[in-house]
């Protein structure tokens, strides 16, 4: 996975990735933007887990349709490539 900036940790902004080689540094956050018609299945699949998984009364279809609404969506992903969360 390529660097990203800014780099996000725990809802603040970085600019600088140095700041982050603390042992008691946070895992690290980097956000990409993709266009809705890129998406795969398999993240849209993630993303509606994800929602559904943080908010009560959660459907599909309602989800779908928001996203179709949407022309681009932000992935944040750790180190690792595994998504944590999506905007």
């Amino acid at each position: 996975m390529s660097d990203f900036s800014p780099m996000v940790t725990a809802g603040a902004v970085l600019s600088d990735r140095s700041s982050l080689d603390a042992p008691a540094a946070r895992p690290v956050l980097a956000g990409r933007s993709v266009p809705r018609d890129q998406l795969t299945s398999e993240v849209s699949d993630r993303m509606f887990a994800l929602l559904a998984s943080s908010f009560a009364g959660v459907d599909r279809d309602t989800f779908q349709r928001d996203l179709a609404e949407k022309s681009c969506v932000v992935l944040l992903e750790d180190a690792a490539g595994d998504r944590k969360s999506v905007v």
